[in-house]
């Protein structure tokens, strides 16, 4: 299983690389529930893939759910197989509300060939684009009650797919059949991650330091958000200063291997990278993280710490 994903990582980011996207390095270690954050000028995608669909936890999806959220990116797993057998191309399969393609389905999603087919309770479903369909059943002369006879449906039935309702792809083609139009409409990856909205942390476990370190910095006003399956810890937001993205670490050396993945990550979303400590260090940074001890945070406060710093030029 190993073999075959590390196999289709190395085919996913040599097809990103040639589509001029930016792509991360692997975070393939057992402790990450994603594999690579890819970007461009206008898309972000953050990607695991797993080789047997069957095989995905719901706490790592969660936690992909939720960072994508938080940044408004696109989340997707890409996957090959189900217990049932070899997934198909063209299809989006979903597991805990996650989006899930083929190598080949994703390579034309990013090509603008986007799916309008997903697999869902009982067989395969197409959205369809009311607009469209309204436009070509009047272009046609066809009325709802005409339309709803020819394919053995309700009125009421036609009503919803012309106000956007799925329907199932046999029903599809019926209609795609009568109308003489394509009314599908497409599936779009941001969409998705819009409709998961804000998702609780789930009961995130937390060490001793990171309990005290959020309590210290929702006093200060520093909401946060903690994540087990990442490589930082948190994220933070307060009303005068944007999202940052944090390590929690008790003792800076047993986790300095860290840094460079969390500046990393905070380079692709565009946020600012801090390291948070229990005891004051020599360094103010460290591989392009800002580090703060706990004491400091409360003697001075995290913004006036960074306005400070900012003035020095400290990076």
């Amino acid at each position: 299983m190993e073999e075959y994903k590390a196999d289709i990582l190395r085919y996913i980011k040599s097809f990103l690389r040639a589509q001029d996207f930016l792509v991360s390095e692997e975070y393939t270690s057992g402790m990450f529930a994603f594999d690579i954050i890819a970007k461009n000028d206008g898309e972000t995608y953050l990607i695991k893939v797993s080789y047997n669909i069957d095989s995905l936890k719901s706490d790592l999806v969660i936690e992909m759910q939720r960072f994508a959220s938080s940044f408004n990116i696109s989340a997707l797993v890409i996957g090959v197989r189900s217990g049932t057998g070899f997934l198909e191309d063209g299809i989006i399969y979903f597991r805990h509300r996650m989006p899930i393609m083929t190598p080949g389905t994703f390579s034309e999603y990013i090509r603008g060939n986007r799916p309008y087919i997903y697999s869902g309770p009982g067989g395969y479903y197409v959205p369809i684009d009311g607009r469209k369909m309204q436009e070509a059943r009047v272009s046609s002369g066809s009325s709802i009650g005409y339309v709803s006879g020819r394919i053995g449906l309700s009125r009421r039935s036609i009503s919803l797919y012309e106000s956007g309702s799925s329907t199932t792809l046999d029903v599809f083609e019926k209609l795609v059949e009568i109308l003489k139009a394509d009314i599908s409409r497409t599936i779009d990856l941001m969409e998705i991650t819009r409709e998961w909205g804000n998702i609780s942390e789930n009961g995130v476990e937390e060490d001793l330091f990171m309990n005290l370190a959020r309590k210290m910095l929702t006093e200060l006003g520093i909401m946060t958000e903690t994540f087990r399956k990442f490589p930082f810890n948190a994220l933070g937001k307060s009303e005068d200063r944007d999202m940052f993205v944090m390590g929690l670490f008790e003792e800076l050396s047993k986790n300095a291997s860290r840094v460079p993945t969390i500046k990393q990550i905070s380079d692709f979303v565009e946020k600012e990278p801090i390291i948070i400590v229990e005891e004051k260090t020599e360094r103010d940074s460290i591989g392009g993280c800002q580090v703060i001890s706990l004491k400091e945070i409360k003697e001075r406060g995290l913004s006036r710490i960074l306005e400070n710093r900012e003035r020095k030029g400290v990076r």
